[in-house]
């Protein structure tokens, strides 16, 4: 669940214990049918819908989703206390915890950049994806609804400058396709050759 750092202490296992049970949990309900009810809405799928992986969705379980807003990231602003609740504790064994969340932005951008620009305060990306690895492997960046070049633009660069460590002589061109209707790209259709210099 992206970028997690822990202060190894006698807690963090029952925690790493409960956390794979959440997520085994996440995996057993987050796919469970409504059965007779029509009407009835499995929470725990709507977070699998949301975060994408059971891995994910256990964290914002554990967490709590009130405190993971969107516009009000309570973890992101202050420390929260965890605790095992006291039917886990027995059979999982008790933790105690102080979580402080970092934004994506800062530690584990993985998303598409505003003109394809990395913000001075990003400390880390995550080329993550299969649109990533055909931009990396087939050297074609294909539009979708939430990646273009143009949003990615730097990130490619920083890649093919940490690539070329190893690789020196690797060549950087790249055909870009762009779609219109896709990723709000304004640039005119038609694949282009793209060179890194």
């Amino acid at each position: 669940a992206g970028v997690q750092l822990f202060k190894n202490s006698g807690t963090l296992v029952p925690f790493l214990t409960h956390y794979l049970e959440t997520i085994q949990y996440v995996l057993r309900w987050g796919h469970a049918g409504h059965g007779a009810n029509e009407d009835y809405e499995n929470p725990v799928a709507k977070l699998l819908e949301e975060f994408k992986a059971p891995n994910q969705a256990a964290i914002a379980l554990i967490v709590g989703t009130s405190n993971l807003l969107y516009d009000d990231c309570k973890v992101c602003r202050h420390t929260l206390n965890l605790e095992s609740s006291p039917e886990l504790a027995t059979t999982l064994g008790s933790f105690s915890l102080k979580v402080q969340a970092l934004p994506m932005r800062y530690l584990n951008q993985a998303e598409s950049l505003k003109n394809g620009e990395i913000p001075d305060d990003l400390h880390m990306l995550h080329l993550k994806g299969l649109w990533w690895r055909i931009l990396v492997m087939e050297a074609t960046a294909h539009p979708t609804e939430t990646r273009c070049y143009h949003w990615n633009f730097e990130a490619y660069v920083y890649w093919v400058a940490m690539f070329r460590i190893w690789q020196p002589d690797y060549d950087a061109s790249l055909t870009v396709l762009s779609d219109v209707s896709k990723c709000n790209d304004t640039s005119v259709g038609g694949p282009r050759q793209h060179p890194l210099v």
